[in-house]
């Protein structure tokens, strides 16, 4: 996808986040940042099959995420709460995936 397509505006695809948790192949950058980032996420999804609660000890606070959020939980070279940034608070539409299948002219012309 070209920058600022709809894959940029929504984000990782689904699936994207396997191979941090070990499900599929090995993680294809191996630097320490996503070393580190595999095993956090694969202890939070553990911790949650395990307890229905992704926290444990040594891992940042993951918290749910209300409805009105003004923060979600990001997973990459930084992990824990960052503010959402105000050009994605659109995604939170309850209409957003409908708009994307309706096509990606329409989806483009109204989030652009």
């Amino acid at each position: 996808q070209s920058l600022g397509g709809p894959a940029e505006r929504l984000g990782p695809i689904h699936g994207s986040e396997l191979p941090y948790v070990g499900i599929a192949s090995a993680v294809t950058n191996p630097s320490p940042v996503n070393t580190l980032l595999a095993d956090q996420m694969s202890s939070y999804w553990t911790n949650y099959a395990k307890t229905g609660d992704p926290n444990a000890e040594g891992l940042p606070q993951w918290e749910s995420m209300p409805a009105g959020a003004s923060e979600w939980f990001v997973l990459g070279p930084e992990v824990g709460p960052a503010a959402i940034p105000k050009e994605k608070l659109n995604l939170f539409k309850p209409t957003i995936v409908a708009d994307y299948l309706n096509g990606p002219a329409k989806f483009n012309a109204a989030y652009a």
